[in-house]
């Protein structure tokens, strides 16, 4: 799959860091349809009951206020199939144990390769993008099978 899946995504990128944010922000934005950006956490949260239209969410792990994990379990009690890609420094097992409990789609380590992290988003909305695919195929057929039907 190449990137081009990626057009019609509207994300969601919390990050605490100023110059990392701008500048992921800014790269991702010429790939998908949509950025929403976030500082941290909670920002994030609000940002997220706000937009509707979101289909993945790219976070940083540890930041103020509210961080990346403990976002993404609230927004799971709401959606449990949005697509989450973690980003971090840390490698700490507790924090890819407690991704792994979030059910994180994708996890990209900092410093930042935009290669892997646009490899690691285009895996994470994949499944998403065959399930339209295959509804749109199943509707032209249950339309064509319908029509055949109502001529014979």
């Amino acid at each position: 799959m190449n990137k081009e899946i990626l057009k019609d995504i509207n994300v969601l990128y919390v990050e605490d860091e100023d110059e990392v944010r701008e500048f992921t922000s800014k790269t991702i934005s010429s790939i998908v349809n949509q950025v929403v950006v976030a500082k941290d956490g909670k920002e994030g949260l609000e940002k997220y009951y706000e937009n509707s239209q979101l289909n993945l969410i790219l976070t940083d792990i540890n930041m103020p206020r509210m961080g990346g994990l403990e976002m993404c379990n609230i927004i799971r009690e709401k959606d449990k199939e949005i697509p989450i890609v973690i980003t971090s420094a840390h490698s700490d097992p507790n924090f890819l144990k407690e991704a792994i409990d979030v059910k994180v789609s994708s996890y990209a380590m900092k410093p930042i390769d935009l290669y892997h992290l646009i490899d690691s988003m285009i895996k994470a909305v994949e499944p998403i993008f065959l399930r339209k695919r295959l509804e749109k195929i199943t509707k032209n057929l249950e339309d064509k099978g319908g029509r055949s039907n109502k001529t014979n």
